[in-house]
């Protein structure tokens, strides 16, 4: 993770930490990635959130939806097309609350895992 870290950090790879006094009460990860570019996002580049977290002690006062904000606010200067996350029932209302949408497709998502 170091060497990952090293690497990526502040890249293409941005970590989100809100502080109470030296405790962490919430954050999560976004990457930036690029792919060949397509009608759906004419740049190829787009974000993914992924490990949010929020100390219980600290859900509902509104600390992981103003890291969200202000993650949107940062992200608009990257030039990407979209972030895009797994929401869990918990925190879909933050992300509604801060223009996440629904999305829908004809696909059906799936994987291939190597040993």
């Amino acid at each position: 993770m170091k060497e990952y870290l090293i690497k990526h950090l502040n890249q293409d790879c941005f970590i989100y930490v809100a502080y109470d006094k030296e405790k962490i009460a919430s954050s999560f990860i976004v990457n930036i990635f690029e792919k060949v570019p397509s009608p759906r996002f004419m740049n190829g580049k787009y974000g993914e959130m992924y490990g949010v977290y929020t100390r219980v002690e600290y859900c509902k006062r509104g600390i992981a939806s103003e890291l969200v904000k202000q993650m949107i606010h940062e992200m608009s200067n990257k030039e990407i097309t979209f972030i895009q996350l797994g929401a869990s029932e918990d925190g879909k209302s933050i992300y509604e609350k801060n223009g996440f949408q629904y999305t829908s497709s004809e696909y059906v998502e799936m994987k291939y895992y190597y040993d």
